[in-house]
């Protein structure tokens, strides 16, 4: 039966302790919305820290467990850098040097994005909460100061969720959440509205709260 053997599964990650630019709420985001997701009936995988050894091991070990015709999340709070065009997120003891180093220190998101199409999973949403400055700045030959890259042509029935626009900065928050999340939080489990509009109120809600800067 179909809706038998369809799952809801979710990879929730949230990197806050990174030595020389920590970051205050992304374990606080990742924990929340893992308890809003496990609320949701989905079998949620949470993890916290991740370090270069293990980014690649657990990202890989969560999309072997993906079926198609499977609900997946996936929810990344922390650091995230683009260089050249294509978007990076990082472990918590990445160590960069040149553009080279990258792909060694984080989750290469195109290539991530091809292993989840790959999966055949029906459904695939995809939020990013990681559009923070780039802690390396100018060190970085061909990587962009600020935020993540504009996502070209999203696999079939994937939607990707930044928390601000392509280029754009994203705050931490001085509360308990980045802004971004605290509007996820609040609409993500509102009953009978499409993925669509829902997005759209979060969108809403973090301009607000943000003064237009978000």
């Amino acid at each position: 039966d179909y809706a038998l053997a369809a799952k809801r599964l979710a990879l929730v990650v949230g990197n806050s302790k990174y030595p020389n630019w920590p970051l205050v709420n992304p374990v606080n985001d990742a924990q929340a919305i893992a308890r809003k997701l496990t609320e949701l009936d989905f079998d949620v995988t949470t993890e916290f820290e991740l370090e270069r050894d293990n980014i690649g091991l657990i990202t890989e070990a969560f999309l072997k467990k993906v079926s198609p015709d499977d609900t997946v999340v996936f929810f990344y709070a922390g650091h995230g850098v683009q260089v050249a065009g294509q978007n990076f997120l990082l472990a918590t003891d990445a160590r960069i040097r040149t553009q080279f180093d990258v792909h060694r220190n984080g989750i290469d998101f195109s290539r991530f994005l091809k292993r989840l199409d790959a999966t055949r999973a029906a459904v695939k949403l995809v939020f990013l909460d990681a559009c923070r400055n780039n802690p390396f700045g100018e060190k970085l030959r061909g990587a962009h100061s600020r935020g993540l890259a504009r996502i070209g042509g999203a696999p079939f029935g994937t939607i990707i969720s930044f928390a601000t626009q392509p280029g754009g900065v994203a705050a931490d928050g001085i509360g308990d959440h980045g802004l971004y999340t605290a509007a996820l939080l609040e609409h993500i489990d509102v009953p009978g509205v499409p993925v669509e509009q829902m997005l759209k109120r979060v969108a809403a809600s973090t301009h607000r709260a943000s003064a237009g800067k978000q």
